[in-house]
C-alpha cells in the first residue's frame, strides 16, 4: 500500500553473472496501471545506463532507479514497472534480479553556505 500524495522512486535490485553481456543500456516504464495505456507510456520511456549508473548497496546487490512517480489522491491500485530493451534485437544474458523496490523520494537540502555576521 503506498501513501498518498508521495513521490516515489523505483529501483531495480540486481546482480551481473560471470558472463553477462548486453545488459549496458534498457528502458524502464513506472505507470499506474489502471490509468494510463502502454502507448503513452512507452513513449515516456526511461533509458537507463544500467552497469554505469548502478550503485552497489551494503548487501552485495547493486540498484538502479528505474524511474518516479506520484501516488496522486485516489490513483490507488498496481503498480507496474517495466524494464525492456526495444532497439537491439542481440542476445543478452547474465541479468539475476532481487526485485523491484518503491521508496518515498528523499528531498536532500544543500548546507547553506552563507556567512552571517552580527
Amino acid at each position: 500500500m503506498l501513501s498518498p500524495k508521495t513521490d516515489y522512486v523505483a529501483y531495480l535490485v540486481f546482480q551481473l553473472g560471470r558472463r553477462s553481456c548486453e545488459l549496458e543500456y534498457a528502458n524502464s516504464i513506472i505507470r499506474f496501471v489502471k490509468y494510463e495505456s502502454d502507448t503513452e507510456t512507452e513513449e515516456q520511456a526511461n533509458t537507463l545506463k544500467l552497469v554505469t549508473s548502478a550503485k552497489l548497496r551494503g548487501d552485495g546487490w547493486m540498484e538502479v532507479e528505474l524511474g518516479h512517480f506520484n501516488s496522486k489522491e485516489g490513483s490507488d491500485g498496481p503498480v507496474e514497472a517495466r524494464l525492456f530493451e526495444m532497439k537491439r534485437s542481440s542476445i543478452k544474458s547474465g541479468l539475476i534480479v532481487e526485485g523491484i523496490e518503491f521508496r518515498p523520494k528523499i528531498i536532500k537540502c544543500r548546507e547553506s553556505k552563507v556567512d552571517l555576521k552580527f
